[in-house]
């Protein structure tokens, strides 16, 4: 499932959750889940994109809470936390 694609098709065209949820027929659980995991992949693919870095290329775990999306590269035990905005 493409999150990132689900999180801006919300952003652009959904005023509210539960719009989102009845026109793909989620729940609103769901919806939230999706909705939050398409953003962190947002704000980790925009992260990348703005320091040349590229995702494919090494081994990323996200972990999204209420202070950032905190990027760890397993590989390397590098890590980056992108405040959320």
């Amino acid at each position: 499932m493409n999150y990132e694609k689900f999180y801006l098709e919300y952003c652009n065209n959904f005023l509210t959750v539960a719009k989102f949820a009845e026109y793909y027929n989620f729940s609103i659980k769901q919806a939230e889940d999706i909705i939050n995991k398409g953003k962190a992949e947002n704000i980790f693919l925009s992260y990348c994109k703005e320091n040349s870095l590229n995702p494919d290329n090494h081994n990323w775990l996200l972990v999204k809470n209420e202070f950032g999306v905190l990027m760890c590269e397993i590989t390397k035990g590098l890590y980056k936390l992108i405040p959320l905005n």
